[in-house]
């Protein structure tokens, strides 16, 4: 039996796949646009590399915040990828296989991801390594040139999807470029003007293939999904499945299963292909949605909770290990908890702050969708009006909050302590008022039991807690409790601490609170996912789908 769901929110391929190309294309004009303006790139007939346009503010800023976001889109890109070649390539084609592809497509893509964050110079708005950054981006320009050498080489199945002349010039091209990071090339080429060429002729020429590539399919889109439990009702009682190899359980990736009609499944035993469609590990059954009248088959998805996961792991990683980092290099001392922004000035645990930290705020915006989806759901039966707009605006609220959170990361305190302090105010305020506002919205709907609802509450007034160590926070709070005007007559416990907060200069001297507030922000994640109500009877799943008239064997 088959599990049917419903798309909440979707994008099609051909946007998904323009924004990817649009943001990387519009980063490298912008941040040239920028340097020239900034008087630290030549003017043409000279050209930089685009490295050398990522050097100095802005232009390192936005560098770092874009090839992060596209790198996270690009991920998605490769897996859509991926299904596309199941549906295109012939049984009987040799070469690697369609996984291993995407394995080579995302770790080109990871080591892209890090071009971003490591700059190549040492100068102090840079503090990058030339070494390092040229690593990765080698890397990267020749897996991805072998990834789409062997797709542009693979049998296809479709007519319209054959190769143009255009492609074979554009991957020729592409390849014939790399000679570029050949030492005895380079030294001929001497002046930086002939690689700049090189390098942006080849990366528009990649950009150009991936979109050639995606833009046929158009059945094809990335998406929210609500997944109910029980579907018996919306699914044909004659279904029968294809055969399906088992995998490891737990693990939300390829299963090969798909419901199918008797004549879908005779089908796919005449062309003895399997329908691949990814699963998540509570289920071992096919996935099919609803989306916009017509049915869609889930091929990968990761459930909300899976999704917090996601972003925790990172957020873990990125914290835990930039203290590392700085305890090794003695930039903070042992055994005391050091204020965070200080674990992110010096190499190496800056460049891991910058990709750590903008990747996790790119991963909590998709969580952040799915939550806003999940509310909708769940409390719209009993949602009016007005609180669906507030739903809205906690919505936007929670993606300020992330954007401002990947600022933090991309800008330390040392490049620019104003515009980090900034971005760090601001992160933990919106922060603030979704947790308030998620919490207020969870007691009007009524969904306020449980134990999980209740860490959602605690970990909210331990955050506003938290917020006293900024001193204007501190000024306001001790006059609303200890003033001469107030109506309240708090103990001394609690006004001389507020007292001498709000004589600080800073929030910096209070490491302890910031990771208290850290402590709340992750625990309220969590417990604002596991206490929906109805999270046994639904699931909200971020996923790529295809239309089911598109389904081919």
């Amino acid at each position: 039996m088959a599990t049917t769901a419903t798309v909440l929110f979707s994008l099609p391929i051909r946007l998904w796949a323009l924004t990817v190309v649009v943001l990387f294309l519009g980063t490298i004009a912008l941040t040239y646009t920028l340097c020239i303006h900034e008087g630290a790139c030549p003017k043409l007939p000279k050209l930089p590399t685009i490295s050398g346009t990522w050097v100095t503010p802005p232009g390192n800023y936005i560098s770092r915040t874009t090839v992060s976001i596209g790198c996270t889109m690009f991920f998605f890109g490769n897996i859509i990828m991926y299904w596309i070649n199941q549906s295109r390539r012939s049984p009987s084609a040799k070469g690697p296989s369609n996984k291993t592809l995407l394995y080579m497509a995302n770790i080109g893509v990871f080591c892209l991801s890090w071009v971003g964050a490591i700059c190549d110079s040492k100068t102090p708005t840079c503090n990058g390594n030339g070494s390092v950054h040229s690593a990765f981006a080698v890397t990267f320009f020749i897996l991805y040139d072998l990834y789409l050498y062997l797709l542009l080489h693979m049998k296809t199945r479709s007519i319209e999807d054959s190769p143009s002349l255009w492609m074979y010039l554009a991957l020729g091209w592409s390849i014939t470029s790399k000679l570029r990071f050949l030492p005895a090339v380079h030294a001929m080429l001497g002046d930086e003007t002939p690689l700049a060429i090189f390098e942006w002729t080849d990366v528009a020429c990649i950009n150009a293939l991936i979109l050639r590539f995606m833009w046929p399919y158009t059945s094809y889109g990335v998406g929210v999904l609500q997944l109910a439990d029980d579907s018996s009702e919306n699914v044909d009682a004659k279904t029968a499945t294809a055969p399906r190899k088992p995998k490891t359980a737990g693990k939300a990736f390829v299963l090969e299963a798909m419901s199918l009609t008797p004549a879908q499944a005779k089908a796919a035993e005449a062309m003895q292909v399997s329908m691949p469609v990814v699963t998540i590990p509570t289920t071992t059954t096919a996935t099919v949605a609803r989306h916009s009248g017509e049915e869609v088959r889930a091929l990968t998805m990761w459930t909300a909770d899976q999704w917090v996961g996601v972003v925790g792991t990172l957020a873990a990683f990125t914290l835990l290990g930039t203290w590392a980092v700085a305890v090794q290099d003695g930039a903070v001392p042992r055994h005391v908890l050091p204020e965070i922004g200080q674990t992110w000035v010096k190499a190496p645990g800056d460049w891991l702050a910058r990709w750590g930290v903008m990747l996790t705020a790119s991963c909590m915006t998709i969580m952040h969708v799915m939550t806003y989806q999940m509310r909708a759901t769940l409390f719209g039966a009993r949602a009016v009006a007005q609180r669906n707009y507030f739903g809205l605006l906690l919505q936007v609220v929670s993606i300020l909050a992330s954007f401002s959170l990947g600022l933090m990361g991309v800008v330390d305190e040392a490049e620019n302590a104003t515009l980090h302090r900034h971005a760090a105010m601001a992160f933990y305020g919106f922060s603030s008022f979704y947790m308030v506002g998620s919490t207020l919205d969870a007691l009007c709907v009524g969904h306020s039991a449980g134990f999980r609802a209740f860490l959602m509450f605690l970990a909210t007034a331990a955050s506003l807690v938290a917020k006293c160590r900024f001193p204007t926070i501190a000024a306001h709070t001790h006059d609303a409790l200890c003033g001469p005007h107030s109506h309240v007559s708090a103990p001394a416990f609690i006004c001389d601490p507020l007292a001498a907060r709000a004589a600080a200069s800073s929030a910096s001297d209070v490491p302890d609170l910031e990771w208290l507030d850290v402590l709340s922000i992750a625990v309220f994640t969590v417990a604002t996912v596991y206490a929906r109500p109805a999270i046994e009877g639904r699931k909200i799943v971020w996923s790529i789908f295809q239309k089911a008239e598109a389904w081919s064997y």
